[in-house]
C-alpha cells in the first residue's frame, strides 16, 4: 500500500500586509521524481512566487508541525515530554510530507536523559 502524501500551506500576513506562504514541501531538487500532490504543490509555489510573496521550505516553517519537531528535539522540548508524548511527535513528523531521523535520541537514551535531568 502507498502511503498518502500531503503538502501542508501556511499563508500568513504580517503588520504591513505583506502575504508569506509557508510550507513543509522542501525545495524541489532537479530530476528527483514528484508525485501528484508534490507536483501541484510547486505549481502553487511557482504562482506565488510570481506574485511576490515569501515562500519558505521545511517542516520547521509551518506552525503546526514546527511544535511537534520541537519536541522532538534535544535542543527543543524533548527532556520536558513525556515519553509517550515524544513518540507521538516523531510518528506525526514522520507522517508530515518527509519522514525524519528519530531525533538525536532512542526511546532508551531519552528515558536516561529525563532520569539524569530529575535526579
Amino acid at each position: 500500500m502507498t502511503r498518502k502524501t500531503t503538502v501542508t500551506f501556511t499563508l500568513s500576513t504580517d503588520a504591513h500586509g505583506n502575504v508569506a506562504l509557508a510550507t513543509d514541501l522542501a525545495k524541489p531538487t532537479p530530476g528527483a521524481a514528484l508525485n501528484a500532490a508534490q507536483l501541484v504543490a510547486l505549481e502553487l509555489i511557482n504562482y506565488c512566487q510570481h506574485q511576490g510573496l515569501t515562500v519558505t521550505h521545511g517542516t520547521q516553517a509551518v506552525p503546526a508541525l514546527s511544535l511537534v519537531h520541537d519536541i522532538t528535539q534535544a535542543d527543543g522540548y524533548a527532556y520536558a515530554v513525556p515519553a509517550s508524548l515524544w513518540r507521538a511527535a516523531i510518528d506525526v513528523v514522520n507522517r508530515s510530507q518527509h519522514a525524519m531521523a528519530v531525533g538525536p535520541f532512542t526511546p532508551a537514551e531519552l528515558d536516561q536523559l529525563r532520569a539524569e535531568a530529575q535526579a
